[in-house]
């Protein structure tokens, strides 16, 4: 099938499934415990209510602290105002965007997401992914987190070298570095999978101040590829920050 024909099958099922819940008005509580979690990425379209993959990269979705929700929708840039109640999310208003004429089933494609968004109740964030669903509990829509994850590394990695070590030649080390987790299952396995020298030290803050409910973990940069680790570790969206730890 043609792209086209693909998006077109795609978003004209989202109307229909739109029209036929049209009468469901039970409050969603389904979501992430952490609104601001939204906050900290851009999220890049994927996938819409289950039905594939999307080859499509220029549809994208974020949302600020000033309770706004802006992106592209693949034709024009769009804004709407937003408010937040626990894990459930409300769209408040029309959603306005910019007058570029959007012709053929690219115009069908844009339409359909709008009204995809103006449905929107709640959202479930599950490592750097972000399901959102109708009031319903209907999944809508699917977008992968586009981190700024430079902003979260605090510390200068150009001092490190290619070997994964810092300071002058006759006394290298590794840089070694915090950052704090949610105490979940799921987020020591993501951690673990990306970071062969994770440490976890449980029940204490650390200097980085992890708070009640989230776990201390420790890594260092003397390991191959201590680049991408690093890299990987930030976009994860749980990950607030990733500090330098120095040893007393």
């Amino acid at each position: 099938m043609e792209r086209s024909g693909f998006y077109g099958f795609m978003l004209a099922t989202i109307l229909v499934a739109g029209a036929a819940l049209e009468g469901c008005f039970s409050a969603s509580k389904v979501g992430s415990k952490n609104g601001n979690q939204l906050t900290r990425a851009n999220w890049m379209f994927k996938s819409l209510i289950g039905r594939g993959s999307a080859t499509e990269t220029s549809i994208s979705l974020r949302f600020d602290e000033q309770n706004v929700m802006n992106g592209s929708d693949g034709c024009n840039y769009y804004r709407g105002g937003i408010s937040f109640s626990g894990s459930t999310v409300h769209i408040n208003g029309n959603i306005v965007t910019t007058r570029k004429v959007c012709k053929g089933p690219l115009a069908s494609r844009v339409n359909a997401y709008i009204k995809a968004l103006e449905r929107v109740n709640s959202f479930v964030i599950k490592d750097d992914h972000l399901v959102l669903y109708d009031k319903c509990k209907v999944k809508i829509a699917v977008f992968k987190a586009d981190l700024l994850w430079r902003e979260k590394i605090r510390f200068d990695l150009h001092r490190v070298n290619a070997d994964g070590l810092q300071g002058e030649s006759d006394g290298l080390r590794a840089l070694h570095y915090e950052y704090c987790i949610p105490d979940r299952p799921e987020a020591m396995k993501a951690v673990a999978a990306i970071d062969p020298t994770l440490e976890i030290h449980r029940g204490s803050p650390g200097r980085i101040g992890c708070y009640q409910g989230t776990l201390l973990c420790f890594g260092h940069t003397y390991q191959p590829d201590y680049n991408t680790v690093l890299k990987r570790l930030a976009m994860l969206v749980f990950i607030e920050e990733i500090r330098e730890y120095f040893f007393e």
